[in-house]
């Protein structure tokens, strides 16, 4: 596997609990860094899959029944709190 480089900027505040950590766990903060990226990509990509695939559950000729069983207020705060990832997917 080919690796690529990331440079980022970051608060000194967040360096230093990065610092922190790296102390404590006896881990390198790149290694502490690729291990949070890794698990917080694979939570996104979760939540993400799962919220398209309830996006594209919804159409015109269900809203109806949605709004009757009260589906639709749960379809509302996916849509509002998931947009960004959605737009990501499409």
């Amino acid at each position: 596997m080919t690796n690529k480089q990331l440079n980022l900027e970051i608060s000194e505040s967040l360096f230093k609990e990065l610092e922190y950590l790296s102390e404590i766990t006896e881990e390198s903060i790149d290694n502490l860094v690729i291990q949070m990226i890794s698990r917080n990509i694979l939570s996104t990509k979760r939540n993400a899959e799962t919220l398209k695939e309830k996006l594209d559950q919804i159409s015109d000729d269900n809203i109806p029944e949605m709004v009757e069983t009260g589906d639709l207020t749960v379809a509302n705060y996916v849509i509002t709190k998931n947009a960004k990832l959605y737009n990501r997917l499409a």
